[in-house]
């Protein structure tokens, strides 16, 4: 009797697990960052070296899906719109080059192995948030949050020197997928510079 009724309550699994993927057609669109950089500056290690370890996201932000909040509690996540590589790769990647880029020695490919070992400071970063924001659709915005996090290390009791949350909100000129991408450039562009300020500020004193 067990196996007679199993039949029928498999054919329902499939038949549900089926529907969830109907309808989802199409071509799927694959973006991936590229933040304007300044131009290169001279790498100083006076301020001793600065690891830059991998960017974490909340789990509710670490999807490669484009997502839109609706309201308080609704989030829509776009199958056909995606990341090409994990947006927390890409946001290491940015950190990485455009701290280089205005000469901070960084814990890069290109220092050795021996000093890689023996960094000054730990710089660590979460993403905190990224979707569009449609709960006023006259005024629909782009939403990048990121936590970052500066340590040093030089000492065996280590010392918190920076915890702090950049935040954008970019304004969309239409709800398409390309604007809200461009807006999100936008926005990570400008917690770039305020970050690398912030660092200026910290590592100067």
């Amino acid at each position: 009797m067990k196996k007679i009724l199993l039949l029928p309550l498999l054919s329902i699994v499939v038949l549900t697990l089926g529907g969830c993927f109907a309808g989802k057609s199409g071509p799927r669109y694959r973006y991936l960052f590229n933040i304007p950089q300044a131009a290169q500056g001279v790498r100083d290690f006076r301020y001793g070296l600065i690891e830059v370890r991998h960017t974490k996201a909340v789990p509710q932000f670490a999807s490669n899906e484009f997502l839109y909040r609706l309201n308080s509690v609704r989030y829509l996540p776009d199958y056909y719109h995606i990341f090409l590589v994990p947006v927390t790769s890409q946001i290491t990647q940015i950190t990485e080059a455009y701290l280089s880029n205005k000469g901070y020695g960084l814990y890069v490919s290109d220092v050795s192995d021996d000093a890689k070992k023996h960094p000054s400071y730990v710089l660590s970063s979460v993403l905190e948030k990224l979707y569009a924001d449609y709960r006023n659709s006259a005024k629909p915005q782009a939403v990048v949050s990121i936590r970052y996090m500066l340590v040093d290390v030089r000492e065996p009791k280590k010392r918190f020197m920076m915890n702090k949350v950049y935040t954008e909100s970019v304004p969309l000129s239409t709800k398409t997928a390309s604007a809200l991408f461009d807006a999100w450039q936008t926005g990570i562009y400008r917690i770039m510079y305020r970050l690398n300020r912030r660092l200026n500020g910290i590592l100067s004193d």
